[in-house]
């Protein structure tokens, strides 16, 4: 009797976790599909002559079907391509024509400013620049797609390197903001508790020993709009230079939501 008793209780508390389990809502699942677009483009400064060029490698990933036209309007211009050409004017075009758009603004611009520069110095290093933008596809937590960029850009006199995060939701066919995500006045708390989750992450126990390690020394904490909505936390990732100094690295806040709960819309 007791072996039956506790076979039914067993079963009533595995009834209740599978009924309270949704499943996780992925592309996949909604049967979403993904086109690459793959562009490499190398142009000379001058036809006149020399090796000075520039190198555009884009690698960029766009969702298939006209219903998701606006989706990836909003992925282009949303900073996934540097500068932001296309956010200079609301006129619509596919992913193919502003790709082919972005470059050619871009290389006009190179031209123009380093013919200048290569006159001045004559030194074929220096005017030779790259742009890169390598773009990946993970999920997220349930209902977001994490759209990765690693950009990688030499100026010739040096090169950066970051990651651009864009989260797709999937369920209203758009791209996040931070504003979608949090209720209005989320700033300081939530800047506070990126604080909190970094001090734990560096080992320290305040705002004033997190600034004496060298983050966020000249203002205040605060979310970044360079976001990844993961399965479990939402990443906040800054930068090299953006809130320490740049030897520090990307820094990469990682916090549960479990901690923001309170701040996050329905």
């Amino acid at each position: 009797m007791r072996r039956l008793l506790y076979g039914l209780a067993l079963a009533a508390v595995l009834m209740a976790a599978l009924s309270s389990c949704k499943p996780k809502v992925t592309a996949m699942s909604k049967g979403i599909r993904f086109d690459t677009l793959c562009v490499d483009t190398t142009a000379l400064l001058s036809d006149s002559g020399g090796v000075a060029h520039c190198a555009l490698h884009l690698n960029l990933i766009f969702l298939r079907g006209k219903e998701y036209e606006g989706v990836n309007d909003s992925l282009l211009r949303s900073g996934l391509l540097a500068p932001e050409y296309l956010s200079l004017s609301d006129y619509k075009m596919t992913p193919t024509e502003a790709v082919d758009s972005f470059i050619k603004r871009y290389i006009a611009d190179y031209r123009e400013f380093y013919t200048t520069v290569y006159a001045e110095e004559g030194n074929d290093t220096t005017a030779t620049i790259g742009y890169r933008v390598d773009a990946t596809l993970r999920d997220g937590c349930s209902g977001i797609t994490n759209y990765v960029a690693h950009v990688v850009s030499d100026l010739g006199a040096g090169s950066t390197d970051y990651t651009h995060v864009l989260n797709i939701d999937i369920t209203n066919d758009r791209v996040l903001r931070l504003e979608h995500v949090f209720l209005d006045g989320y700033e300081q708390e939530l800047g506070e508790i990126i604080a909190e989750r970094l001090c734990k992450q560096v080992n320290v126990s305040s705002l004033e020993a997190l600034r004496s390690a060298g983050y966020f020394v000249q203002c205040e904490p605060y979310a970044t709009a360079n976001f990844e909505m993961a399965d479990r936390a939402i990443r906040f990732i800054y930068i090299k230079g953006e809130i320490a100094d740049r030897d520090k690295g990307e820094v990469v806040v990682s916090v549960p939501y479990s901690a923001v709960r309170r701040l996050l819309r329905k």
